[in-house]
């Protein structure tokens, strides 16, 4: 049976997104890479400038979520190239790059962003999509960083309220543009820390 499969959309009268977590198991799953003085290689380490760089987001990935509260059944989440660039600007001009927790729990301020860019195509260092979205964080938390070589933290995972839109047509091989308004009466009657909850549980 094909899961249904929701587009995230940015909203301009939404937060959107504000707070990266630093998680164990990362919902796109890419996890980290880090910088060598060289070139960006995979699942190594720089002693020297303690600098750790992941996948936010990958345009047209299909993300596999276990139910919520608002959506009864296991679904897809997926985004648009066109949607994550605004995401990534948004998450700047807001100034909500140091927001961070530790799997989406404990707030944290031992690493600091040092870059934010989009993949201009697809031969890149990393092997992901044209308009993937790659932080960069310097991390002084030495705790942290032993904790990161050890394999505890893998990735990153977003933090915000996301507008979700269901396409009916849309099958896990077949992405289209056609989407229905899916936000339910349930869920626009949550509270603000219930429907903070609810987003959350996405992305663990």
């Amino acid at each position: 049976m094909d899961l249904p499969i929701y587009k995230v959309i940015f909203d301009e009268e939404n937060i959107n997104i504000f707070g990266m977590s630093l998680v164990d198991v990362p919902a796109n799953q890419t996890e980290w890479i880090t910088m060598s003085k060289d070139e960006p290689v995979k699942m190594s380490y720089n002693e020297e400038k303690h600098l750790v760089s992941g996948v936010v987001l990958r345009p047209g990935q299909l993300i596999y979520r276990n139910p919520t509260k608002s959506i009864q059944t296991p679904f897809y989440m997926s985004f648009e190239a066109s949607d994550i660039e605004k995401f990534a600007f948004d998450f700047l001009i807001q100034n909500n790059q140091n927001n961070l927790t530790l799997n989406h729990e404990k707030d944290f301020n031992g690493a600091k962003l040092v870059e934010s860019y989009l993949t201009k195509n697809e031969d890149n260092a990393i092997g992901v999509e044209k308009g993937s979205w790659i932080l960069t964080y310097k991390v002084f938390d030495m705790k942290l960083w032993e904790e990161i070589k050890e394999g505890k933290f893998n990735g990153f995972s977003l933090e915000g309220y996301l507008s979700l839109v269901e396409d009916t047509q849309i099958t896990p091989n077949e992405l289209k543009d056609e989407t229905d308004d899916n936000v339910s009466e349930e869920e626009k009657d949550l509270s603000d820390e219930e429907f903070i909850e609810e987003i959350k549980k996405l992305f663990k």
